[in-house]
């Protein structure tokens, strides 16, 4: 039975296995409208090369989908102190980093709190035109650079607003899509 897919995420480099397994589209986060609507167009073209669907019409639910707000990121993160929360503003937040297994937030005050959910889930929950996953232990906001200069290996490094423990490294393979993100490039 083949299903259409449209794939969507916030990194460039798995557009290509998209395409072999025949999706659709492939959308780069955050979506923009006359990219969804195209995708809806290509959809609507080959929708008769797919089985009858069961439940709601796909095209009924990417219309619906499309009809609110297209993205929908987190404002604010729940820390937790003591008994309770203190809400934080995502514009607060210079950088979210992994130490010792832990996920902390780092605030342009320099005040830091532990974070209950994990890195990946904020990376999905976080603006990604605000936050940047620079390697895999930190997401860095637009905000807290400074300055960026060449480091070794083909990396970068990311002097901060903020005073942090451990280098702000781009990883390599990061680095192409870090200096577009930088650039506001799409």
């Amino acid at each position: 039975m083949k299903c259409p897919v449209v794939f969507t995420t916030a990194y460039s480099e798995y557009a290509l296995k998209a395409f072999k397994v025949n999706s659709i589209d492939y959308l780069l986060k955050p979506i923009k409208r006359h990219e969804l609507e195209f995708a809806l167009n290509k959809f609507k073209n080959l929708q008769s090369q797919y089985q009858p669907k069961t439940g709601k019409d796909l095209l009924t639910l990417f219309r619906s989908l499309y009809s609110g707000q297209i993205a929908s990121y987190k404002r604010s993160l729940l820390i937790r102190k003591f008994d309770g929360f203190i809400p934080v503003k995502t514009d607060d937040i210079a950088c979210l980093y992994i130490d010792n297994g832990i996920v902390y937030c780092q605030l342009f005050d320099n005040k830091s709190y532990d974070v209950s959910e994990n890195l990946n889930s904020l990376e999905e929950e976080l603006d990604p035109e605000t936050f940047f996953r620079i390697n895999r232990q930190v997401l860095v906001a637009r905000n807290a650079i400074r300055e960026i200069s060449n480091y070794f290996g083909g990396r970068l490094l990311i002097k901060s607003q903020v005073d942090m423990k451990e280098k702000l490294l781009v990883s390599k393979g990061r680095v192409a899509n870090f200096k577009r993100w930088v650039q506001g490039i799409h």
